[in-house]
């Protein structure tokens, strides 16, 4: 009865420890594994770093040019206007003017690369 007695808990013992040796042959494995991990976390982390400061560029550089198109629009938008100005300035001194209207029989073009021919043809 003793004997019973004493080998269930040296039975218990028995497992208990090879359950541990188990578990200190897989420390080295998962200690492998953690490394990797960690290794993996800090690439991580330094690409979206990098992936961050690359956004916030484009993002400056978005800005940039978006600054650059709305100073192209304006601008754009009076030199629309100063030419309609000069059309119709045009179309005024044609209308008061019909005899002078030789220039624009040759073509506008010719008014606008040469000054002398218009001379000449007024």
């Amino acid at each position: 009865n003793q004997l019973d007695a004493e080998q269930e808990p040296r039975a218990e013992a028995v497992e208990r420890v090879l359950a541990l040796e188990l578990e200190v042959e897989t420390i080295p494995a998962l200690k492998k594994q953690l490394d990797e991990y960690k290794g993996r976390v800090t690439a991580a982390d330094m690409e979206v770093r990098e992936l961050k400061r690359a956004l916030e560029q484009q993002a400056v550089t978005a800005e940039s040019l978006e600054s650059q198109r709305r100073a192209l629009a304006e601008e754009t938008s009076v030199h629309h206007s100063q030419a309609r100005a000069l059309q119709q300035e045009l179309e005024e001194r044609e209308a008061a003017s019909p005899s002078k209207s030789a220039v624009a029989g040759v073509g506008l073009g010719v008014s606008e690369l040469n000054n002398e021919v218009v001379e000449q043809i007024k």
